[in-house]
């Protein structure tokens, strides 16, 4: 038995699934290796199981064929980036609640099941976007345990043209950009007197002098900073529209 630990918005909870033992004298797979997928179990259990397989870390090199195919899982998830596989995991965790509560099979469910909860998901209000969110995250599930996929039913689609069609949202508001004059107003208002509002200040001018998004500025370490007298050079090790990892150099001038 194997057990691991999954953190969910501060939430610890233990997970644990059987493998199978291994006939003397085969070669064991090695000790992360992704548990099978757990077509026909319970909801908890695939719910639990994505969590695991979607987080799969990348094993030390050690020359076989089933550590190389381990490998290849694990940058297969990096592909999608953290947000959105952390995403996913909450969508598969909601699909397998509704599911256990209708006493429906979560993997594999069928295509009329799939356009009856995103039918259901629409009754309820929810925006379209997160209903295609939702698809993805059902898309990817049966992806990884290598299933058919029903999201791709012609009844999905048209379950999801139809809520397109009958759903009145509106438009989201243009957000009004942070001009230099409304900084200065809100930077003079945080005081000068504290670490906090020293470090609210720097966060604030420097956001607004490299246009730097919120989860780049979350992200930025002492090491990713050099100063001298002509300004500041930033590093940015990974950015959402730096998919690739290459990084980047940002010059901040003094002024």
């Amino acid at each position: 038995m194997a057990v691991g630990l999954e953190i969910d918005d501060g939430t610890p909870c233990f997970l644990a699934w059987f493998r199978p033992l291994q006939p003397v004298g085969s070669c064991s797979g090695t000790a992360d290796a992704a548990p099978p997928a757990p077509v026909g179990q319970p909801a908890a259990a695939v719910a639990q199981w994505f969590s695991v397989v979607s987080a799969q870390p990348v094993p030390e090199h050690d020359g076989r064929l089933a550590t190389a195919r381990q490998a290849a899982d694990a940058y297969m998830h990096r592909s999608k980036a953290e947000n959105t596989l952390r995403t996913y995991r909450t969508a598969v965790r909601s699909w397998c609640r509704w599911a256990a509560g209708h006493a429906l099979p979560a993997l594999p469910p069928s295509s009329e099941d799939v356009a009856a909860y995103l039918a259901d998901m629409a009754l309820q209000g929810r925006r379209t976007s997160t209903i295609d969110l939702h698809r993805a995250a059902l898309r990817y599930l049966h992806h990884l345990a290598q299933i058919t996929v029903p999201t791709a039913h012609p009844m999905v689609t048209a379950t999801l043209a139809g809520i397109r069609r009958e759903t009145k949202e509106t438009l989201p508001r243009q957000k009004t950009a942070l001009t230099w004059d409304r900084l200065v107003r809100v930077v003079e208002a945080i005081s000068l007197h504290d670490l906090v509002g020293a470090r609210d200040r720097a966060i604030l001018l420097l956001g607004f002098a490299g246009a730097f998004r919120r989860s780049e500025l979350a992200a930025l370490k002492v090491d990713d900073l050099t100063v001298d007298e002509d300004g500041m050079q930033i590093r940015l090790g990974r950015s959402k529209g730096d998919p690739q990892r290459k990084g980047a150099l940002i010059g901040i001038p003094r002024a």
